[in-house]
C-alpha cells in the first residue's frame, strides 16, 4: 500500500480526525495487483502442498549434523518455491561441497574445507553474484583470529567494497570492531572503525547481514543493525570472502537474496515472521 502514495490507506486513524477519502489514480492499481497476487499465491498452496510435503520430507531425512539453514520469512519460504524464477531470487551455500561456485579475485593464500565449513584465504566472489545491483547477502560464521571478513560489489579483485567484524582485544569489556572501507584501483580508501557495543568472542556463531541498496549500505550482526553507510563509486559486483595475513575466520553458510528484480520485490510483500536473535554478550 505504500507504494501506491495514498496516505490515507496506511496511515494511523486519530480518534475523531476525519478522513477524505482521496480521488483514485492510476498508480492505485498497483496495490491492487499485490493483493490479488497474495491470494493466488495462498489459494495455490492448497494445489501445491504434496510438493511442499515432499521438500520437507526430504529436509526431514537429511542428516542431523547439517548446519542449520538460515530462517527465511514464511511468506516468501513457500512463495519462492512456487512462482515461476522463484529459485533465482533466493540462493544458499553451505560449504558441503563449493564446486565452481567461487571465482579467484586475488592471488594468495588459497581457501580450506573442512567437512562442512570453510576458512577463507585470497579473496573469492560469488560467480552468479557477478553483474547483479541491490541485494541482502547474509552469512554465518566464526571469528577465529582477528576478523572475519567480507566483500561486495566486488567488479574485480582491485575495486570492492570490504568490511570486517574484528576482535581488537581480549577481556569482558567492549572489544569489537565493525571495519569498512573502499578498494579502488587496488588501493584501500576511507577506512573507518566503528566500535561495537558489546563482547565479541572467538569460536562463537555470528550472523551478519549485509543490505545494499542504491548507494546505501546496512550491516546487522545477529539480527540487530551495527553500521549504515552510502557510497556511489561503484554501483554493480559480487559478493565473497576472504581473510587478510594473520587473520582466520570459519564460514558455515551464505545465502543471496536479489531485490532489485520484479519477483524479488513481489517476494519481499511476504516475508512474514522471520526472527532474529540478539547479539550475543558476554
Amino acid at each position: 500500500m505504500r507504494d501506491t502514495e495514498n496516505p490515507a490507506a496506511y496511515a494511523e486513524r486519530w480518534a475523531g480526525a476525519p478522513v477524505k477519502p482521496l480521488p483514485e489514480r492510476e498508480g492505485d492499481h498497483r496495490g491492487l495487483l499485490i493483493l490479488a497476487l497474495a491470494v493466488m499465491m495462498i489459494g495455490g498452496l492448497t494445489v501445491f502442498s504434496p510438493v511442499v510435503s515432499r521438500d520437507a520430507s526430504r529436509d526431514a531425512a537429511a542428516p542431523s549434523n547439517r548446519p542449520p539453514a538460515p530462517p527465511v520469512g514464511l511468506g516468501s519460504g513457500l512463495l519462492a518455491k512456487l512462482l515461476p524464477g522463484g529459485q533465482s531470487v533466493t540462493v544458499r551455500q553451505d560449504f558441503r561441497s563449493v564446486r565452481n561456485d567461487w571465482k579467484d579475485l586475488q592471488p594468495g593464500p588459497t581457501w580450506i574445507h573442512e567437512a562442512e565449513v570453510v576458512r577463507p584465504g585470497r579473496l573469492r566472489i560469488w560467480a552468479r553474484s557477478e553483474g547483479l545491483t541491490d541485494y541482502d547477502f547474509e552469512f554465518l560464521g566464526q571469528i577465529q583470529r582477528k576478523s572475519m571478513d567480507w566483500a561486495f560489489r566486488a567488479a574485480d579483485g582491485k575495486n570492492y567494497y570490504a568490511g570486517k567484524l574484528a576482535i581488537v582485544r581480549a577481556g569482558p569489556a567492549e572489544n569489537a570492531f565493525l571495519i569498512r572501507y573502499a578498494v579502488i584501483d587496488g588501493k584501500r580508501l576511507d577506512r573507518v572503525e566503528l566500535p561495537l557495543p558489546v563482547t565479541l568472542g572467538r569460536n562463537i556463531d555470528y550472523r551478519v547481514r549485509v543490505s545494499v541498496r542504491g548507494q546505501q549500505f546496512l550491516t546487522s550482526v545477529d539480527g540487530v543493525q551495527v553500521g549504515s553507510w552510502s557510497d556511489g563509486r561503484m554501483s554493480r559486483g559480487g559478493v565473497g570472502f576472504f581473510s587478510d595475513e594473520g587473520e582466520s575466520s570459519m564460514l558455515k553458510w551464505t545465502q543471496l537474496s536479489e531485490r532489485d528484480s520484479m519477483v524479488g520485490k513481489a517476494l519481499s510483500y511476504f516475508s512474514f515472521f522471520t526472527i532474529h536473535p540478539g547479539i550475543r554478550q558476554e
